[in-house]
């Protein structure tokens, strides 16, 4: 014999009536003599109920209206309807909680894994933030409130100023610039400097004390006027003019200024970083800047664009000037010569650069949207007569 056991849904449809509801049905039905005859009936099995005195006149009840409400507490007529407006709690009610910035810095710190003086300690810190995220009370007062160590409090300071958002946990408007620099990973130490030693100043724009007590020679280096670059040109400073090529090769950069020099017929400068390039050694030995090549005869060049080096140490450089244009190579001694000819119209070459193997030089014809591969060898100055 098999057995088997398995639920099977049905969708019923019942009608409950309540105690109440049929004795109402059944009572309803009755003539008066009938009801009064059931009343009295009930009395007399039922010693809880006693019948009540007669109303007064001016109580203004009316009997069978007082039965009828007692036993019909379902009349349609009275019931409120089921379209009442009702007030409901906003939906705000029912979001989830938007995280504090104590909540945000408590979970980072529970990623630590901290000890429970270093948990004690960070709740403290954490709960003692001012709305602008700066610690608003002192070491020696979270090391009373924690019993620990002001070492141990600031050790665990330190930790929590490591934490998101960048310069958090600040005991003021400088270290938390501080500790944001520190984030960013910013290696020029002057703004560090600027910050601890001249916050004030900065605020008030004060830049001449600032200059002059870190050695910075120019004067109003914020002006509202653009005339900086001007007032450094007339105390020796170079001026570039419309900078468009460079590159870097052999540890040297090239750069050009395509209306640079008297004639403005175009310079090219190099420059030699330092050893401690970016680095507070630097001064101790500088890099250095020199005018490798400054055009003073369009007959032998003009404009120098953009350019690229090569491996025997020679820059190509397109031109983008007037007439014929070129494509110019120059020797490491500044020597110029001519390596090819747009010999189709006065449009410049662009974009002249070697293939990874060095053995093609591609250069762009930029009205008509060509590239031009030049095969080699260009392993040397070999056939390229300066």
């Amino acid at each position: 014999m098999f057995l088997d056991l398995h639920q099977k849904p049905i969708l019923t449809h019942k009608l409950v009536m309540t105690p109440q509801l049929q004795q109402a049905i059944k009572l309803l039905q009755l003539s008066r003599v009938e009801l009064a005859e059931t009343i009295r009936h009930e009395l007399e099995e039922n010693p809880a109920l006693e019948e009540a005195g007669e109303p007064k006149a001016e109580d203004g009840i009316d009997d069978l209206s007082s039965l009828q409400e007692y036993l019909n507490p379902y009349d349609r007529s009275k019931a409120t309807p089921q379209t009442e407006a009702r007030e409901f709690d906003g939906f705000e009610t029912y979001t989830a909680a938007r995280e504090t910035l104590t909540d945000h810095l408590l979970q980072q710190l529970l990623l630590t894994s901290p000890t429970a003086e270093e948990e004690k300690i960070g709740c403290l810190i954490a709960g003692s933030l001012n709305k602008d995220g700066y610690l608003a009370v002192s070491v020696d007062e979270i090391s009373e409130m924690s019993d620990c160590e002001p070492e141990e409090v600031e050790r665990v300071l330190a930790l929590m100023q490591t934490f998101d958002p960048p310069g958090v946990c600040a005991r003021g408007l400088r270290e938390s610039l501080l500790l944001q620099i520190e984030r960013s990973g910013a290696e020029n130490p002057l703004a560090g400097e600027i910050i601890a030693g001249h916050l004030e100043d900065l605020a008030r724009n004060d830049y001449r004390s600032i200059s002059k007590t870190l050695r910075i020679d120019l004067e109003d280096v914020d002006p509202k006027k653009d005339d900086l670059r001007i007032r450094g040109f007339e105390k020796g400073g170079a001026l570039f003019a419309s900078g468009e090529g460079m590159d870097y090769f052999e540890g040297t950069v090239y750069f050009d200024c395509t209306n640079g020099g008297p004639i403005k017929a175009g310079q090219i400068w190099r420059y030699v970083p330092s050893l401690h390039e970016g680095t507070e050694k630097e001064g101790d030995s500088p890099g250095k800047l020199e005018l490798f090549v400054e055009i003073r005869d369009r007959n032998i060049g003009e404009n120098p664009d953009q350019m690229t080096g090569t491996l025997w140490g020679d820059v190509f450089v397109c031109e983008d000037g007037f007439g014929e244009q070129y494509l110019l190579g120059i020797t490491p001694k500044g020597k110029i010569y001519r390596l090819a000819r747009n010999a189709k119209d006065e449009s410049e070459f662009a974009g002249v650069c070697f293939s990874p193997d060095g053995s093609t030089v591609f250069v762009n014809y930029l009205n008509a949207g060509l590239t031009f591969a030049i095969t080699g060898p260009w392993k040397s100055r070999t056939g390229v007569k300066p």
